[in-house]
């Protein structure tokens, strides 16, 4: 098990690989009507409501193989620009605790990503596929990062037909 400084330099690492904005907090104040794991939609219409704008990035979640160590995933992640300058972000946490993202004091570390629109699929719009980043150098971690990076473009191309093109 890695240790709270290691979790933290290995996100901040991470998140240098996605995007050269604001690595920081959105205030985790979920909405009644809003569902879970629907972010892009709940903030769409929440803006709806109460005005504001959305920012799109990602959300990061830490995991532990029991076979190859540790590692962290980011999650294409949408959240609400208050009128005030906040990120809020609005989308309640799954259910199960182990899909909550990382959070610090109750709000959610966020990855600011200009650049992360989500995929449009005629009048859908799809969240980006996860990210993967092994805590460590090991080779078999490093062909896990890989096996779950050949998973989601799987998952991908056959849900909605696009083809993803992870680096290797």
């Amino acid at each position: 098990m890695i240790t709270e400084d290691e979790l933290d330099n290995a996100i901040e690492s991470f998140a240098k690989t996605i995007s050269s904005q604001q690595l920081g907090l959105a205030y985790h104040r979920p909405d009644n009507e809003s569902l879970p794991t629907n972010c892009i939609e709940n903030v769409r219409q929440f803006i709806a409501k109460n005005g504001g704008k959305v920012k799109y990035g990602w959300t990061f979640n830490h995991r532990v193989s029991t076979e190859y160590g540790d590692y962290l995933f980011a999650t294409h992640h949408a959240v609400w620009l208050a009128p005030d300058g906040y990120l809020i972000d609005i989308t309640p946490f799954h259910a199960e605790q182990k899909h909550h993202p990382i959070t610090v004091e109750g709000s959610v570390m966020f990855l600011l990503d200009d650049k992360a629109q989500p995929i449009k699929m005629g009048k859908y719009l799809i969240p980006r596929p996860l990210k993967y980043y092994p805590i460590g150098e090991s080779k078999e971690l490093n062909e896990y990062m890989e096996t779950l990076e050949m998973q989601e473009a799987k998952y991908y191309k056959d849900n909605f037909g696009i083809v993803l093109n992870y680096k290797k």
